[in-house]
């Protein structure tokens, strides 16, 4: 299994540069754009051992899946690179658990199953989740034994985090994920710009 962590960066934007949309919205928004990418893009069937996760809940993505389907459904270009429907491959997508609201976590984690959402915090920027674990328990519809996977999940991470061995040893394993040549291993192409003469 090959495990990828993918926080959204700030994207300039005029449609977002006031009221902080830039973060509430615009990196929510960024998210559901790289999974859709990597999903229609055939990047999960090249690379089926890929298990991709997402701050924020995974940002709006959870709530168009069924769109996508849709669109896969009945439009060819949807259908260019991947011969099943998009969220046949919801099983390579992660998603923590900043979602804020104890609602929008219940769908997530009915949308993905809980065994593919983990403890997200945000630490140390100020829109953080201070008490993660208290708020996967406000989830109503989760069972004890569903707030114990989440939480043993984040444990395990929190255990690894502070062994300072593991961290010198991934420090040398940082990929810069701007590098085109990095990415295009992964089968993700970016236009380069036009550089004038």
């Amino acid at each position: 299994v090959m495990p990828l962590l993918i926080h959204p960066d700030f994207i300039p934007n005029s449609r977002t540069a006031d009221f902080y949309l830039i973060n509430v919205l615009g990196m929510p928004v960024e998210s559901a754009i790289t999974i859709a990418n990597m999903i229609f893009s055939g990047l999960f069937d090249r690379f089926p051992e890929l298990r991709v996760c997402f701050m924020h809940g995974g940002g709006v993505a959870p709530y168009l899946f069924g769109r996508w389907d849709k669109g896969w459904r009945v439009r060819p270009e949807a259908q260019v690179n991947i011969a099943r429907q998009p969220s046949d491959y919801l099983q390579n997508i992660y998603c923590d658990t900043l979602t804020h609201s104890p609602q929008t976590l219940s769908y997530l984690v009915e949308v993905m199953g809980h065994m593919n959402v983990v403890i997200g915090t945000d630490l140390p920027f100020d829109v953080e989740d201070p008490d993660p674990r208290g708020h996967i328990r406000k989830v109503p519809s989760l069972t004890e034994e569903q707030i114990d996977a989440v939480a043993a999940l984040f444990s395990e991470y929190a255990a690894l985090a502070t062994n300072p061995e593991l961290e010198a040893a991934l420090a040398g394993l940082a990929l810069d994920l701007r590098n085109p040549q990095i990415l295009s291993e992964f089968g993700v192409q970016i236009a380069q710009p036009a550089i004038a003469p």
